[in-house]
């Protein structure tokens, strides 16, 4: 009875009021369910998200300090008054039963965690129940801590379904654009659709590489890290590594073990994605092109270059990881070598488990090394990123004619040995046996991995240039 009259004020409130007009851009939020953002929670919210929701009005205004991962019981957006993730009717009765009839406040807003650093304190930092004491260990216990907004929310999402992508939504943690891959053509003769999701990445300025006082930084081959500003234009990238089930609904098979199928795809051949392009009337590759029978060829995406993976895995951060710069930073972040084994051995895991960057980006540290559009050269590294052509817009780096003529020729690599050519970005699950890397330092932001084709790893897809 007392819902169904609440029910009743909800109906003709939303039938009485027109458009809510804010004077001036509103305010932001600094509880959940301020709807308007004037730091009052009263009836004006209400009235102001059925607007919202039946009238054409605005939407709630951000929170002031943007949410974090959302967990059960919390509200990543505001307006979510019962935090069921969704913005809708039963908000505005929830908002007017808390109100009027003495129901529940509207739950709390979610928050962005890092490890906790004073492990002295002997508070629950993170309302888990449990202190520094009780947990007997400083990371158990976190401390809240919120996430930069580094995207513009109010900015306008363009429109790309012209080149096969649909505006989803826009994230209200990270303030990014998000997109729907739906393809350009419908399958035969045109692009498949692989509903992927991916983030517009804002183009931007910053330093690739590493300092060399960096901890774990790679001083060989031919300071491969060389620190240099680089600028990168808008584009699109997968909020998450491509999937066992993604990659076999296009090419009806995965090449993974073991399987599952929001697991990201691994033993991926750099081939079976891209292949050599030979000259008009020659036979001497002079680029790489995408494999056209192959993943990216049937849906028309492409590999993120090592400048435009760096960028969106950095998200504005100049650490170690995009979580800082310790081993307990990483484990928050991803599954490496030091944390990946749950009790069957070393694994990967579902993709999008560990916390985003201020992009929205998962597992960009750890689960599987992701192929990148390169291709080095080791030993000459530092000749290209000493070069204007690296500072941008849009650097890639490919190789001398010797090494995509004959990709296993030793002039591929001028200190002997295998061919090192193709580029792998990220780290992975466990600790690489090839090179017997730091378990730690395969997963920096700036790691560069070389291995010689062909060669097996995952991938993340991205597109680009933007209309």
């Amino acid at each position: 009875m007392r819902k169904s009259l609440i029910t009743s004020l909800v109906v003709a409130l939303s039938l009485c009021v027109g458009p809510l007009v804010v004077a001036g851009p509103p305010a932001c939020a600094t509880q959940n369910g301020d709807s308007n953002g004037d730091e009052a929670l009263d009836l004006s919210d209400a009235i102001y998200l059925l607007s919202h929701l039946f009238q054409g009005g605005s939407a709630p205004v951000l929170f002031c300090a943007p949410a974090g991962s959302k967990e059960e019981g919390c509200a990543a957006q505001n307006g979510d008054s019962n935090g069921d993730d969704a913005l809708d009717l039963s908000d505005a009765i929830y908002l007017l039963g808390h109100l009027f009839q003495g129901g529940p406040a509207p739950v709390p807003v979610c928050l962005g965690v890092l490890p906790e650093t004073d492990c002295s304190d002997d508070v629950d930092n993170d309302m888990d129940g449990l202190t520094d004491c009780d947990d007997d260990s400083c990371d158990a216990d976190l401390l809240c801590q919120p996430v930069v907004m580094i995207c513009d929310p109010a900015s306008p999402a363009p429109d790309l379904t012209a080149v096969g992508f649909m505006f989803d939504r826009t994230d209200l943690v990270t303030g990014c654009h998000e997109y729907v891959h739906i393809g350009v053509g419908g399958g035969a003769g045109g692009q498949m659709a692989t509903n992927i999701t991916f983030v517009l990445v804002p183009g931007g300025t910053f330093q690739m590489g590493s300092p060399e006082t960096e901890e774990g930084r790679a001083m060989d081959p031919a300071d491969a890290e060389f620190q240099h500003e680089v600028t990168v234009s808008s584009f699109l990238i997968g909020k998450f590594e491509v999937t066992q089930a993604e990659y076999e609904a296009v090419t009806g098979s995965v090449p993974t073990q073991p399987f599952g199928p929001n697991r990201p795809v691994d033993f991926v051949v750099w081939d079976h994605l891209m292949s050599q392009s030979p000259n008009v009337g020659g036979t001497v590759p002079d680029s790489v092109i995408i494999e056209p029978d192959g993943f990216l060829g049937r849906t028309g995406l492409q590999l993120p270059s090592e400048a435009q993976w760096e960028y969106a895995c950095r998200a504005g951060t100049t650490t170690r990881f995009y979580s800082g710069d310790t081993e307990e930073d990483l484990s928050l972040v991803a599954w490496w070598d030091g944390n990946s084994d749950i009790g069957n051995g070393r694994e990967t895991h579902d993709v999008g488990l560990k916390p985003a960057n201020a992009f929205g980006l998962h597992d960009m540290h750890g689960n599987v090394h992701e192929w990148v559009l390169d291709i080095g050269v080791v030993g000459t590294e530092a000749d290209f990123y000493t070069t204007p052509e690296a500072a941008g817009p849009d650097p890639i780096k490919t190789p001398p004619l010797a090494c995509r003529a004959d990709v296993m020729n030793l002039t591929c690599n001028p200190h002997g040995g295998q061919n090192f050519c193709t580029i792998f970005r990220g780290g992975n699950f466990q600790r690489n046996l090839s090179n017997n890397a730091e378990v730690a330092e395969e997963s920096r932001s700036a790691y560069r991995g070389f291995t010689s084709i062909p060669s097996s790893q995952g991938f993340r897809v991205a597109f680009y240039p933007l209309p």
